[in-house]
């Protein structure tokens, strides 16, 4: 009797799954979702948190651009940095660290320095 509920129940999650996938509106996708980047808190925290997070996540993500010449250098301040990592990082390899950053609806992209 269990091998008879068990094939059963997987029979419908087989079918409800194929059905759905064919429908557009059964699973939200990323371009459904508010866009959301994550920047430092405002008040940032302590100068050595901010540098250590932003070592962290430039030797996972390339974060050329806010060295100098970058686009997002200037300005030329650790949290203004650290926010660009914090979001590259968030849009590359996932999460947004909430004792250091925060996510926001509101683009903080600037002039020529555009957030992912």
């Amino acid at each position: 009797m269990a091998k008879i509920n068990f094939c059963l129940f997987l029979i419908s999650f087989l079918f409800g799954t194929f059905v759905h996938a064919g429908n557009k509106n059964s699973v939200p996708t990323r371009q459904d979702e508010e866009k959301d980047w994550c920047i430092v808190h405002d008040p940032p925290p302590s100068d050595d948190k901010l540098q250590g997070f932003l070592d962290y996540a430039c030797s996972h993500v390339n974060c050329s651009s806010i060295l100098p010449g970058g686009d997002c250098f200037e300005p030329d301040t650790l949290a203004s940095h650290a926010s660009y990592a914090f979001d590259l990082y968030y849009n590359v390899i996932g999460g947004c660290d909430q004792e250091i950053g925060r996510l926001t609806t509101n683009d903080p992209s600037y002039d020529r320095c555009q957030y992912p």
